[in-house]
């Protein structure tokens, strides 16, 4: 029999980043009494706004970095501390703090999975200090989020004849499985140490120094036999997983690292949870939320934002449901003043003998990789604060009214009408509407014009992705930007990346795609673009994590062939990076590394982009 005959409901925050106060400040300092009230205020609100039983958080509770020296002398106030002690002392603090204020709250169990925050911050490298210490990130993590204040381990309950936790790993405690009322929760720590700098450029795999995102060896079998167990046991009517990587690709991302899961949903772990029907695997990491499934099976990938409390997830569940809304927080100026939050996503799993009946509006209706997912029409702009791109605001200001980019200020938008949706609304400036190529109108660029998309993606690591763009000019003697994706963060001159960018050029009428400033894709045969006429090109990768000498491009429609002059590679999309039409957008230092393209000039109109070859969807 089911030990929940009557609903009832939890909640998700992923990656709220609101504790680190708390790792380096005691309880006598202004600031942490600040803090402390603010987020026990608004804690305080979500449960009496939605209410819930459980609070589950997929990682990132906090900034992390704390093995460094400075950290220790500047914060901790000590320099002589090692990384370890460092460590340890802020965990103390910080997850000690954080448990405090969600009891007080009214949330006396909190399931916190390990993020890379609560491991220093990505990426490990072989002999820093960070790497050093990711024993003592781990133990002060579990000490204090794990065990009570005899020291015993919270989550020691056997399901059936599978033990809560993998013991002989290193994940041994900070991965563990609990049955509470109908539900089987498993946490899962899902970082690990390869113990030497692993980057895979040729299956899209790792790329953050020794450390990766997968569950292997003694800990998936640990996974599996608690997963086996529990669908033998008529009291579980529902599984939910958690950690803090996405797996299955692509998803939204905004002012996010954007790591990912080793091999997705073709790794074994996710082809562990299809086998044992496992019904919600969440995820946080890159602060928004996408609902994603695979059409051979009723898994569920829930990844969700939490940042600053200023969005979370309510679930209800019964024996044969689970319902799932998101709720965002209504404000104007400074985030968690008011407290308001809204509905802006519903999602009903109902679960019969027959069939598992799926229903989603919203936010969390599922995303779709077999239409475009990013699609500007060109037909006409909106007022910026008209429709939110969440994150996209800041501490003082959820909802802005203009942005700057690259010297300009933008105060309207160009929405999207691809699957991402309005998470991928672009900020745009000075283009002039024209008679257009596929609708009534295009847009006609200058120097001084700008189309940049805030938020981070769609590109990741080896991921597929495809484009089709009109343009129209007769500009010559010239580089010019059409479609680019790169690095937000870093000095690309001095600190080379060993993660990709993707921008697509028209070297005096010529299409030219570079990946780095060493490795560019250009035509056999020269073209001439720039003769003031209508002409569409389109550029696919040809499968997951290609070289570029296999990306495909058509010019009109037609294929045309293609040549590396050197350095060909496998495609590694930087995870981090942001978008942007005919120019470097909110990008880094790419003029520094390119001092001679420039922005577009000319026309350009109906742009799409895919998470599959374009030829499938070529339009011309």
């Amino acid at each position: 029999m089911s030990l929940a005959e009557d609903p009832w409901s939890f909640i998700v925050i992923a990656d709220p980043h609101i504790a680190e106060t708390f790792a380096s400040k005691n309880e006598t300092h202004p600031w942490y009494q600040l803090s402390f009230q603010k987020h026990l205020s608004t804690v305080k609100r979500i449960k009496e706004f939605f209410g819930g039983e459980l609070v589950l958080i997929p990682g990132d509770t906090n900034g992390g970095k704390w093995d460094t020296r400075s950290f220790a002398r500047d914060k901790l106030g000590n320099a002589s501390l090692t990384p370890e002690e460092a460590v340890l002392i802020a965990s103390h603090g910080c997850y000690g703090t954080l448990r405090k204020i969600f009891a007080e709250g009214g949330y006396h169990q909190i399931l916190v999975a390990l993020g890379d925050h609560e491991l220093g911050g990505n990426g490990w490298n072989p002999g820093s200090s960070k790497h050093s210490a990711l024993h003592a990130y781990r133990e002060g993590f579990q000490l204090e989020l794990n065990r009570n204040e005899n020291g015993d381990f919270l989550y020691n309950q056997p399901i059936e004849n599978a033990p809560s936790r993998p013991f002989g790993t290193p994940h041994e405690n900070t991965s563990y499985a609990l049955q509470y009322k109908n539900v089987l929760f498993v946490t899962i720590d899902c970082f690990h140490d390869k113990g030497y700098v692993f980057q895979d450029r040729s299956n899209g795999l790792g790329g953050e120094g020794s450390v990766t995102n997968t569950v292997e060896g003694k800990h998936l079998e640990w996974f599996e036999r608690v997963l086996k167990q529990a669908r033998d046991m008529e009291s579980i009517k529902h599984i939910v997983v958690q950690a803090h990587i996405p797996i299955f690709q692509p998803v939204r991302k905004v002012g996010s690292s954007g790591q990912f899961f080793d091999m997705g949903e073709k790794s074994e772990f996710w082809k562990v949870m299809e086998t044992y029907n496992v019904d919600i695997y969440l995820a946080g990491e890159v602060h928004a939320t996408t609902v994603s499934k695979r059409t051979s099976s009723n898994l569920l990938q829930v990844v969700s934002r939490g940042n600053q409390f200023n969005n979370f997830l309510g679930f209800s569940v019964t024996d044969d449901s689970i319902q799932i809304k998101a709720f965002n927080e209504i404000a104007t100026h400074h985030q968690n003043v008011n407290k308001t939050y809204t509905e802006f996503g519903e999602l009903t799993v109902v679960k019969t003998d027959a069939e598992t009946k799926i229903e989603a509006t919203g936010i969390l209706e599922l995303l779709s990789i077999d239409k475009a997912l990013i699609r500007y029409d060109f037909e006409r702009t909106f007022a910026l604060n008209s429709r939110q791109v969440i994150g996209m605001g800041d501490k003082h200001n959820l909802l802005h009214t203009q942005k700057m980019i690259r010297g300009v200020s933008s105060k309207k938008s160009m929405r999207n009408k691809g699957s991402l949706g309005q998470q991928y609304d672009a900020q745009v400036a000075n283009i002039e509407f024209v008679p257009g190529r596929r609708g009534e109108r295009a847009g006609r660029f200058t120097e001084l014009s700008r189309f940049s998309v805030f938020a981070r993606g769609p590109h990741g690591a080896g991921n597929l992705v495809s484009y089709n763009i009109w343009i129209k000019t007769a500009e010559k003697n010239s580089e010019m930007i059409i479609v680019h994706y790169g690095h937000v963060w870093g000095d690309l001159v001095n600190g080379r990346s060993s993660k990709d960018f993707h921008t697509l050029t028209l070297d005096n009428g010529n299409p030219t795609l570079y990946i780095d400033a060493d490795s560019k894709l250009i035509p056999v045969k020269s073209r001439q673009l720039n003769d003031n006429k209508w002409h569409h090109i389109s550029v696919s990768m040809s499968r997951k994590s290609c070289l570029l000498s296999e990306v495909l491009m058509y010019v009109d429609g037609n294929k045309i062939d293609t040549f590396v002059p050197n350095n060909d590679k496998h495609i590694f999309h930087i995870t981090s990076g942001s978008m942007s039409l005919a120019g470097f957008g909110y990008t880094s230092n790419f003029e520094e590394l390119f001092p001679h393209m420039k922005p577009f000039v000319g026309v350009l109109d109906e742009f799409l982009m895919f998470g599959v070859p374009v030829v499938d969807q070529l339009r011309w």
